[in-house]
């Protein structure tokens, strides 16, 4: 009885998925994303759209557990330990290159609309910290250039050698 209502109710949500519009990610690893959020280096307001972009901080603090966050072309800085902290209790998928337009789905072209992860040698760009283990959760890192990222004070090593852990961006 268990399995049957479970089939029921797999298909009744695949169904509300595709009647909704929602996409389900390709990764059978990735979790289902249901929120996107879009930011911009001057972006303002705390919508997080794509006709009104926010600031990287203001997408950050949204209480969504899974979301997207689409980079506009610009430089993206923090004042933390790291720019971006990603861990199993809040899961974001980055999407670095997004034109800026309104246009939907979401344009993307990296090579054209450089997005940087700057960590301004003081501190990691991104931290991707698991607490129950990357084959449930995987987040989607992709169109980003991730420079500057130091970790040396944060882990208390010289980071001279890349052997150290906790040197630049981490993935543990």
């Amino acid at each position: 009885m268990i399995k049957k209502s479970m089939v029921v109710f797999v298909l009744s949500f695949i169904l509300f998925v595709n009647l909704s519009g929602t996409g389900i990610p390709a990764s059978g690893k990735a979790p289902m994303i249901t929120t996107s959020y879009f930011v911009d280096d001057t972006g303002s307001g705390t919508t997080c759209t794509q006709a009104a972009p926010c600031l990287l901080a203001t997408a950050l603090s949204k209480s969504d557990t899974f979301f997207n966050i689409y980079f506009a072309a610009g430089t993206y800085t923090g004042t933390g330990d790291e720019v971006i902290y990603i861990d199993s209790d809040k899961v974001i998928n980055l999407y670095g290159g997004w034109n800026g337009t309104t246009a939907y789905p979401p344009v993307r072209d990296p090579d054209t609309y450089v997005s940087i992860i700057d960590g301004g040698g003081v501190r990691r760009g991104i931290k991707v910290e698991f607490k129950v283990g990357p084959e449930v959760l995987a987040p989607v890192i992709t169109g980003l250039s991730i420079t500057g990222g130091y970790g040396g004070v944060l882990a208390g090593v010289d980071c001279s050698f890349s052997s150290f852990d906790g040197c630049g961006a981490v993935f543990s």
